[in-house]
């Protein structure tokens, strides 16, 4: 789809980055090292002995051989058996109001109904990723959730290809035009700052109550938490703890204690 004679600086596309991950059809590279790509962005990663798996090798080869060749970072996500999501495509925000809103724009451009906000990241934590990691280094970043369950859907597909495409042509990449598309045509989109999260207190059963991307009230009972083991006891209650969006819950009905099952985000204005 995107002819060489259009292109008018450099366009790097990776289908995969984490292949000993995808293989598998799993977030981390199971049947190698175990670990989870979005996690291992730390310092030393692929340079030394101890941390010289495939997964931390992928990271220096990014390090190494894409980050010197590009200023703008497309993260296309579609997520794991864990959790399910509204689509939505994000960026972190900047003290820079102009550099703000052209992050803004940028995920906006993608059509999804939730555009995510979210504060700067922790240089060399422990939960780092690709996102996290071109956004400290000055790069346009955007990150997104275009589906889950280890799945692919239309509207998923169509964001992504939407918000490479306008990418590309805004920043001089690409010859082309292209309009706005769904939440971003009609103008129902929704920016997201901040939100609230709750873990399972005890392994057991999630019912959802409510679809991702559905508007709820704080107090509101947004899933239900289920012991099979104690059928005779109320189910825990997963109560919004704000007003907002339901962004992300449980994807699987079995889950473990700890494991985030709901996070509803906080509405916010768009930059004008």
């Amino acid at each position: 789809e995107i002819q060489t004679k259009d292109v008018l600086g450099r366009i790097v596309l990776v289908p995969v980055l984490n292949v000993a991950a995808f293989s598998v059809g799993a977030r981390e590279s199971t049947a190698d090292d175990g670990y989870n790509l979005n996690r291992v962005w730390v310092e030393g990663a692929g340079t030394t002995p101890t941390l010289a798996g495939i997964t931390h090798r992928i990271v220096d080869f990014v390090r190494s051989a894409i980050w010197p060749h590009i200023h703008i970072c497309l993260d296309i996500h579609s997520g794991g058996e864990v959790a399910r999501f509204a689509h939505w495509s994000g960026y972190f925000e900047h003290d820079d109001p102009n550099i703000n809103e052209l992050r803004q724009e940028m995920a906006r451009w993608f059509g999804c109904g939730v555009v995510l906000a979210t504060g700067r990241s922790t240089p060399n934590g422990v939960s780092r990723g690709l996102y996290e990691e071109a956004d400290d280094l000055g790069k346009f970043s955007i990150g997104t959730e275009l589906g889950h369950g280890s799945s692919t859907d239309v509207r998923g597909v169509r964001y992504a290809r939407q918000g490479i495409l306008a990418a590309a042509i805004e920043h001089q990449q690409l010859r082309g035009t292209l309009g706005p598309i769904d939440h971003h045509a009609d103008g129902t989109q929704c920016l997201v700052q901040g939100a609230t999260s709750v873990a399972a207190p005890y392994p057991g059963h999630y019912e959802p109550l409510f679809d991702c991307g559905s508007e709820v009230r704080k107090g509101t009972t947004v899933g239900l938490l289920h012991d099979f083991f104690r059928m005779d006891e109320d189910p825990f209650e997963v109560v919004a703890g704000t007003d907002g969006i339901v962004i992300s819950q449980a994807w699987g009905a079995r889950v473990d204690q700890g494991q985030m099952i709901l996070l509803v985000g906080q509405k916010a204005e768009f930059e004008r």
